[in-house]
């Protein structure tokens, strides 16, 4: 199960160029959520690319999301975000993170 680190440097090879569909969690070191969260959706590396972006280390990358909040997942297909979710447990549960994945193979 490998999971991409995303940076600005590899963000279009990664991400945006990726012939697979992407779920990018953006997320920060000491945050409880998102290590719940990044556990939870490496379940799905089978179907998609998992990748991580640390956003205190990639702010811009934050920025250009609009990523307000973290945890938050974007979902990217064909190089275009197909849907989002933000937070875990209290805001999204696993049933939804799948559902938003299986949502995202099907088309």
């Amino acid at each position: 199960m490998e999971v991409a680190a995303i940076t600005n440097n590899n963000f279009d090879t990664e991400v945006l160029q990726s012939k697979r569909p992407v779920v990018i969690e953006f997320w920060t070191e000491g945050c409880k959520p998102c290590q719940a969260l990044g556990r939870a959706i490496r379940q799905y590396s089978d179907k998609v690319k998992i990748a991580t972006c640390n956003v205190d280390e990639s702010p811009e990358l934050a920025s250009k999301y609009g990523i307000g909040g973290i945890p938050s997942l974007l979902f990217i297909k064909n190089g275009e975000v197909v849907d989002e979710a933000v937070g875990y447990m209290n805001d999204i549960s696993e049933a939804e993170v799948s559902a938003k994945v299986e949502a995202m193979l099907a088309d």
